[in-house]
């Protein structure tokens, strides 16, 4: 008996001492720790060697270590001494690129378990921390294979055969914290009037082009220093220079830890092509803008921030390259000074700002035409604007299902009149002041504003004063959340209310005017919406009335009223996942009180998309609109059908190159009647072609 039990105290010994030899190895392998040589931790070269520093390796009861770089298991490579594992690249570099080397400790029986998971960054071949390049061409070809007009001879709506290429040229290189990228665009055209510089050089124009490029360096690390080069813009002050684009160069810089400074100095116009390349070869075509801001609180980029904005430049009676105009020479200098800032939360958030312009025309030789003439007085007038956005609810808890939100905007605006600057298409002489709620209580959508607009500022009593009260208000709900716990919710529409009223009036009658009472605008326009929509898993279905009505109320005028009532209904219906089909219908009825007259109009329009296969698409539209006045003197009607037949393209290639676009063919079908009894005017006009394309993109 006492053998016996000897036997089995010397059994539960060694049973105790093998699980606290386990235990202990197990606790000693999960304190096994890896870390990479401070030399592995920054950008390294390809050729350059990793080394892990190991505070202990394991021993064969615990198992073996086992690495990988990325996703390839590189174990046999790495050499040890001390406690050390190096891994020496040669002859095989490095890949490029941002990835992990993760540590396991693979146990004697094959269990693996993650030691340690470390990020390496090794630069490119070229000793880049990243490079990209991107290309990009888009092909274009439209070939009209039939068309009929009637009557013969009738000028042609569907254009001409034409073929464009787009091409697109970019990429980014990133090293020590700064980044370099690039693009530029091409255009080639095979007709003339498509070329991109036919609006100014007519015959002329090349049909390869340059449309545009840019070049930018930046720091990575910090936003606030970079230099841009080429096609660039410029939004600062809103009255000053809310988004000018042109050719030219930006440049930021840093002032200390809180301050910024942008200079940029652009040609005046919009321009393309090769001539002009950076934008800057005439001083007298210019506008150079600078823009110096500081945080006030740097603690909290945000809470209040102060910019100095100062303009300065000059026009030459230049078009630019995609457009015409007349124009005439114009000099400029203006500054302004903004501040903004919000509380630490952002209820409450406020941008103010003022600015001065000094605008004048000197003489400009190419309009006196040799004539003397009147110099036009320079002028220096001042602008302001003031916004407060009031976030009063958010997320408000209201009973157990929603909640409530609330936001106040208030806004005011005061341009002088002949306030103007060179790099804004601004309104002038006008005063603004308006006001606006938005909120909601849980599917409840609510939103009011009111708009005051005042204009003769200088109070030129030769001037009519006009006034402006514009008023707006909406309300839309979702009936089914609204009423989502009950039963049969489900088939409640959304609904909405949209009301307008803009009132428009005069204040007198301006002396030595010529004009009298009845000249004087006082006219008020107001419009009502109402719309129902239901939504279904396969259907949708809506209905919509819109009433208006235009009163004028000067002497004279009171008859000379328009009200307008329009009814719609629109569903769309999906019997299957590839064919969508879909119905409009509208009633639409104007009345003229002054002429005791009223105009009907009709319309029917019809749509169907059907999916033969992913790739394969037809679509067809069709429609009727018919419209008569009430005396029957006039009458129209428009038919309609468009039909096209698309086949998308698509292809991947293994080097990452990819194909994309379509071949297309479409069919159109139009007609016009229109007959006139008082003038005896009876039209009849038809336009039928048939339009093949091609486009191609390759990325």
């Amino acid at each position: 008996m006492r053998r016996e039990l000897t036997r089995i105290l010397n059994g539960a010994a060694w049973a105790i001492f093998s699980a606290f030899c386990c235990w202990a190895g197990a606790a000693s392998a999960s304190e096994l720790r890896v870390e990479l040589d401070p030399v592995n931790r920054e950008w390294m070269r390809r050729e350059q060697s990793i080394r892990l520093l190991v505070d202990q390796l394991p021993s064969s009861d615990q198992g073996r270590l086992a690495i990988l770089v990325g996703d390839t298991d590189l174990t046999d490579l790495f050499f040890a001494y001390g406690n050390v594992l190096e891994y020496r690249p040669a002859p095989l570099a490095l890949p490029s690129g941002e990835y992990d080397i993760t540590v396991f400790l693979v146990s004697p029986q094959g269990a693996w378990r993650e030691v340690a998971r470390l990020p390496i960054q090794v630069l490119t071949e070229s000793g880049l921390e990243r490079r990209g390049i991107e290309s990009r061409i888009d092909l274009q070809g439209i070939q009209l294979l039939d068309e009929q007009l009637t009557p013969a001879g009738s000028p042609s709506s569907s254009g001409q055969d034409s073929a464009s290429l787009n091409l697109h040229l970019g990429g980014d290189a990133q090293r020590a914290g700064w980044r370099l990228g690039g693009s530029t665009q091409f255009l080639g055209v095979s007709a003339q009037q498509n070329a991109l510089r036919f609006a100014q050089r007519g015959e002329d124009a090349p049909l390869f082009d340059l449309s545009n490029y840019t070049v930018r360096m930046d720091r990575t690390d910090d936003p606030r220093r970079f230099f841009a080069l080429g096609h660039v813009s410029y939004n600062q002050h809103r009255h000053l220079i809310p988004g000018f684009s042109s050719r030219g160069a930006v440049i930021g810089m840093p002032i200390g830890s809180a301050g910024s400074a942008t200079f940029a100095t652009m040609n005046g116009t919009s321009i393309a092509g090769w001539n002009n390349i950076i934008g800057l070869s005439d001083s007298d075509h210019r506008v150079t803008a600078t823009t110096v801001g500081f945080e006030l609180r740097p603690a909290r980029p945000g809470a209040l921030r102060f910019d100095a904005d100062f303009l300065d430049g000059s026009l030459l009676p230049l078009n630019a390259f995609n457009g015409a105009n007349i124009g005439d020479r114009q000099t400029n200098r203006a500054w302004g000074a903004r501040v903004a800032g919000s509380t630490p939360s952002g209820v409450l958030r406020l941008e103010a700002g003022f600015a001065r312009s000094a605008f004048d025309n000197p003489n400009d030789p190419s309009l006196a035409q040799g004539l003397t003439l009147v110099e036009v007085a320079r002028e220096e007038r001042s602008s302001r604007y003031a916004d407060v956005y009031w976030t009063i609810l958010q997320g408000r808890p209201i009973g157990k299902r929603h909640a409530a939100s609330l936001a106040l905007t208030l806004r005011h605006e005061l341009v002088d009149p002949q306030f103007a600057t060179i790099a804004a298409s601004l309104q002038s002489d006008v005063l603004r002041n308006s006001v606006q709620l938005a909120g909601s209580i849980g599917p409840i959508q609510v939103q009011a504003a009111y708009t005051q607009l005042e204009d003769n500022l200088d109070d030129i009593a030769t001037i009519l004063t006009t006034h402006t009260r514009r008023t707006d208000a909406l309300i839309a709900a979702s009936l089914a959340e609204l009423f989502g716990t009950d039963r049969g919710a489900k088939w409640l529409p959304t609904v909405s209310w949209n009301f307008n009223r803009v009132h428009q009036f005069g204040a007198g009658v301006p002396p030595d005017s010529g004009f009298n009472a009845s000249h004087v605008p006082d006219q008020q326009s107001d419009r009502h919406s109402l719309a129902a929509d239901w939504r279904g898993p396969k259907w949708n279905f809506g209905i919509r009335h819109d009433y208006s009505l235009q009163d004028n109320r000067q002497p004279g005028r009171e008859q000379a009223d328009f009200k307008t009532q329009v009814n719609a209904i629109a569903a769309t219906y999906s019997p299957h996942a590839r064919i969508d089909l879909n119905l409009e219908l509208s009633s639409d009825r104007n009345e003229s009180f002054e002429q005791l007259s009223a105009t009907r109009t009709r319309n029917v329009g019809v749509g169907v998309r059907i999916s033969a296969t992913d790739k394969l698409q037809l679509t067809a539209t069709g429609g009727l609109t018919r419209s008569a006045d009430q005396p029957r003197t006039n009458s129209s009607e428009n038919t309609f059908l468009d039909a096209s037949l698309n086949y998308r393209l698509e292809w991947q290639s293994a080097g990452a190159r990819s194909l994309s676009g379509q071949l297309f063919l479409r069919y159109s079908d139009r007609a016009q009647q229109t007959q006139n009894t008082l003038f005896g005017i009876d039209l009849d006009n038809r336009a039928r072609s048939v339009v093949a394309g091609l486009t191609i993109g390759l990325r």
